[in-house]
């Protein structure tokens, strides 16, 4: 199972499976915090059969997870993982059902206006 969770092309593989297996209406781009957590510098474990969780905050407290700097999702811990998978998602599926995935936020503006700025911004405009 940690396989899907870093390697991007075994995660579009098992999204396939389940969508033809299942014959849902839509697909799943990663729907996994802790990948989230390990920018942060934490920790995430993993599980023989479940998602990922996070094993330890980051940050410990939100005082200090938002006078950290902004991750880069292009190359900080398993962000990229999450943008590439999304993006071979959406190339797969464009046109066809729809690809959901979760957009964190800091609750801040400057983290906002970073992160429009910075990388997921084509998070947002690659899905069909």
């Amino acid at each position: 199972m940690e396989e899907l969770y870093r390697d991007p092309g075994q995660y579009v593989a098992a999204q396939q499976a389940v969508l033809d297996t299942f014959g849902l209406d839509m697909v799943l781009a990663p729907f996994e915090l802790s990948l989230i957590s390990e920018a942060f510098a934490g920790r995430a474990r993993f599980f023989a059969d479940q998602a990922p969780n996070m094993q330890r905050p980051g940050k410990p407290s939100i005082r200090e997870a938002l006078a950290h700097e902004p991750p880069d999702p292009y190359s900080t811990a398993r962000l990229p993982l999450m943008l590439e998978a999304t993006r071979k998602l959406a190339a797969l599926h464009k046109g066809t059902v729809p690809v959901f995935s979760i957009l964190p936020g800091p609750p801040s503006s400057r983290h906002s206006s970073w992160a429009w700025k910075t990388g997921w911004r084509p998070l947002c405009s690659m899905i069909p």
